[in-house]
């Protein structure tokens, strides 16, 4: 049994495609809502995995992140974004493991 998805080969030192994606928040839509018209995009190339996001409305700072995983490549389609009223949760998927990385949802952190 393997714990890899089909296809994908998890033999150390072997170069796996770089690939990109993205997400909208569910109220992105939503005239009044913090999250309007922003989203995230991310790109992965071997090792690292960038992730930006963006606003069509607005300039974000600091909005940018770029992570390293240390003897890992992360796998072709291997970033999920899942969104909940309070945070954002990323699982990344390598040839090593799983890494979770949750996040505060924008609309919990901009309230007056």
């Amino acid at each position: 049994m393997s714990l890899y998805p089909t296809g994908v080969n998890a033999i150390p030192g072997v170069k796996y495609s770089d690939s990109a994606g993205g997400f909208f928040y569910e109220d992105s839509g939503r005239l009044q809502s913090v999250t309007r018209s922003r989203f995230i995009h991310w790109t992965t190339s071997g090792d690292t995995l960038q992730l930006t996001e963006q606003s069509l409305d607005c300039n974000l700072l600091n909005n940018t992140v770029r992570i390293k995983f240390l003897n890992c490549h992360v796998l072709p389609g291997g970033v999920h974004v899942h969104e909940t009223h309070d945070r954002v949760t990323l699982l990344i998927l390598t040839n090593q493991t799983v890494h979770r990385i949750v996040l505060p949802h924008p609309s919990r952190m901009y309230r007056s």
